[in-house]
């Protein structure tokens, strides 16, 4: 590819950021459905991401667990999101794998899409680690302390090398086949590599998302 071609890609790639939303997870078209995305970054970086609730019927209490391999992801802290009454965030297993965070409301209940917590994670491994996000032990309740059933959409830790700009093109020429697509730059993981996961590498180079469609504070 030329050099006025990739000029040509940039512009377009321009274009396209503009157009494009933060992705939000396919599950999250059911009510309650509590969640955590997923977040690809490089060995001793750390970013803060929520847990969610997306399409929340109803809820004023949340509990649950974050399980993880310590040996790949820490998390090191978590701060109060839409239930402002009360907020605990237990991290005294953090060491072992995983941390809970209890949280509700007074005077009413909560709907829509909600954050139940922002949580900060540390990547511990190395270049080709994951690890599974899982939610577990989840319990959701009204204010008269009635449960809500939910989904459960976890997410995956992984640890890569530094992301760039470049990362970006060569991506962008696997969505148009002028070189072969690899599996690692299907950041969406919808089986194939489009501009769409061009356009998610780029905002990743820039620090503007990790990847999983969360802003990050670095």
């Amino acid at each position: 590819m030329t050099q006025t071609e990739e000029n040509g890609w940039l512009r377009s790639f321009i274009a396209l950021s503009i157009l494009v939303l933060t992705a939000i997870p396919g599950s999250a078209a059911q009510s309650n459905v509590v969640s955590i995305g997923d977040v690809v970054m490089g060995t001793g970086n750390n970013t803060t991401i929520p847990i969610m609730i997306y399409d929340a019927t109803d809820v004023a209490a949340v509990g649950l667990n974050l399980r993880y391999d310590p040996d790949v992801v820490n998390v090191t802290g978590a701060e109060q999101g839409d239930f402002t009454f009360w907020f605990v965030f237990d991290d005294s297993n953090a060491a072992d794998g995983w941390v809970t965070i209890n949280t509700f409301m007074m005077g009413g209940d909560l709907s829509g899409d909600l954050i139940i917590a922002n949580v900060t994670l540390e990547s511990a491994g190395s270049p080709g680690d994951s690890s599974q996000l899982n939610l577990e032990n989840i319990v959701l309740a009204d204010q008269y302390g009635d449960k809500k059933e939910f989904v459960a959409d976890n997410g995956i830790f992984s640890i890569q090398g530094v992301v760039t700009a470049a990362d970006a093109i060569i991506a962008l020429r696997m969505a148009v086949g002028t070189v072969p697509a690899i599996d690692e730059a299907d950041m969406d993981r919808d089986g194939r590599v489009t501009s769409l996961d061009a356009l998610m590498i780029l905002q990743a180079a820039a620090g503007r998302i990790w990847i999983g469609g969360y802003p990050t504070g670095s």
